[in-house]
C-alpha cells in the first residue's frame, strides 16, 4: 500500500481564476488518478443537490432547504453571525509539554515545544497518560493501559495505538489529547444546508480536476469559525461512487473544499482534495474480465471527508481534523491553517 503524499507535497487550490494541480500515478490496470491533498471519506448520506438555502441556514448534512437558492458571488456570504464560543473548559493556552494527539486509540503525533512532531521512531511512555476525548460539547477522559504497540505495518512511518482503560468512551471518530488545559472547541462548528455557491464550487473544482457537468451530491457542509475572529469559513464535501476492489466508475469523484474570506473580502475556494474518475487515464481499461460489475473500470478511487475541528495545542485556533480512503485503506490527517493557508501537520492511516 502506498502512502497518500503529506499535503504539503501535493496540496493544489481553486479560486475564481485559478486551476488545481493533477497528479496521476500507477501502472498497468490499477492507476490511481487524483489530486490528493489529505484525505476522507466524507461523513453522512450524499444526497443529490439542485436547490438550497444560503450558507448562514441551519440544516441537516446532505440536506436541502426548499425553495430555490439566490444566486451568489461569493463575495460577502461568509460575513454573517459570529460563531458562538463553548465553555467547557477556560480558554488558557497549553501549560504542559508534550501533548499527544490520539484519533480514537491510535497515536497522530504530537505537540511538542511549540511545534508539531511526527510520531517517533520509538514509541513515547505514556502508561497511564490521562486522554482527554472531544465528544461533542463533553469532555470524555480515558488512562493508557501499558506501552504503545505498533499499529500498522504496511507503511513505513512509525504508527501506534494505546490500550485503553476500562472507563473509555465509545470510540469511532473522537480525537483526543493529553495534558489537556484548555478549551478544545473554543469556535462552534455547525452542519448548514447547501447553497447555490456551495454547488458552485464544488462543480468549478471538478470541472478543473477534469470532470466537467458532474451531477453535485453533497454529503456534508460546516460552517465553523477557524481563528475566532469573526469570520466564518465553511468546508464542504462531495462524492459520487463508493470504494471498490475492482477501480471505479466513470464520473465517479470525490471533493473537499475550505470556503474562506480573503483580504479582498471576496471568498477563495481552496480544494483540500480531488479525485475524479474519466476514464481518459493512462492504461484505464473495463474491469469485467476481472470478474468486476459492468461499467467498472481499473482506475482506483480515494474518497475525502471532513471529521471534526478542535483546537488540539490550545493557540484558539481550530485544527481541521479529516480523512482520506480507498478500497481496504485509510488515512486520518490533522489540518493546521494558522499560517493563512492550510497545512497538513500530523497524519497516521493503514491498509492492505
Amino acid at each position: 500500500m502506498k502512502r497518500i503524499a503529506p499535503f504539503s507535497e501535493s496540496r493544489a487550490s481553486v479560486s475564481a481564476n485559478s486551476s488545481p494541480t493533477a497528479t496521476s500515478g500507477g501502472s498497468g490496470r490499477w492507476i490511481i488518478a487524483a489530486v490528493l491533498i489529505l484525505v476522507a471519506v466524507a461523513a453522512g448520506a450524499a444526497v443529490a443537490v439542485s436547490q438550497s438555502s444560503d450558507d448562514t441556514s441551519a440544516g441537516a448534512p446532505g440536506t436541502t432547504t426548499p425553495g430555490t437558492a439566490p444566486a451568489t458571488d461569493g463575495a460577502d456570504e461568509l460575513t454573517g453571525d459570529e460563531a458562538t464560543a463553548t465553555t467547557a473548559l477556560d480558554s488558557s493556552p497549553a501549560s504542559m509539554d508534550p501533548v499527544h494527539i490520539f484519533a480514537d486509540d491510535v497515536l497522530l503525533g504530537s505537540w511538542t515545544g511549540g511545534q508539531w512532531t511526527a510520531n517517533p521512531e520509538v514509541a513515547p511512555a505514556l502508561d497511564g497518560s490521562v486522554v482527554s476525548y472531544v465528544d461533542g460539547e463533553q469532555i470524555r477522559e480515558s488512562t493508557v493501559v501499558g506501552p504503545p504497540e505498533t499499529w500498522c505495518e504496511a507503511f513505513d512511518d512509525p504508527s501506534w495505538y494505546v490500550t485503553l482503560g476500562s472507563s473509555s468512551p465509545t470510540l469511532g471518530g473522537l480525537y483526543g489529547m493529553t495534558n489537556l488545559t484548555w478549551n478544545p472547541r473554543p469556535q462552534s462548528v455547525t452542519d448548514i444546508a447547501p447553497s447555490a455557491a456551495h454547488l458552485e464550487a464544488a462543480a468549478d473544482a471538478l470541472a478543473q480536476a477534469g470532470l466537467p457537468d458532474a451531477e453535485i451530491v453533497i454529503s456534508r457542509i460546516v460552517r465553523l469559525d477557524i481563528e475566532g475572529d469573526g469570520v466564518d469559513e465553511v468546508i464542504l464535501t462531495a462524492e459520487v461512487g463508493e470504494p471498490d476492489f475492482y477501480g471505479s466508475r466513470v464520473g465517479d469523484y470525490s471533493v473537499m473544499i475550505l470556503r474562506q474570506v480573503n483580504d479582498s473580502e471576496q471568498v477563495d475556494n481552496l480544494v483540500l482534495g480531488v479525485h475524479v474518475t474519466t476514464g481518459s487515464e493512462p492504461g484505464a481499461e473495463s474491469a469485467e474480465d476481472l470478474g468486476a460489475s459492468p461499467g467498472v473500470i481499473t482506475v482506483n478511487s480515494t474518497y475525502f471527508g471532513f471529521v471534526d475541528a478542535i483546537d488540539l495545542n490550545g493557540d484558539g485556533t481550530l485544527e481541521l481534523l479529516t480523512t482520506q480512503s480507498g478500497y481496504e485503506w485509510f488515512w486520518r490527517d490533522v489540518i493546521d491553517t494558522s499560517s493563512g493557508r492550510p497545512e497538513l501537520v500530523l497524519n497516521s492511516g493503514c491498509g492492505a
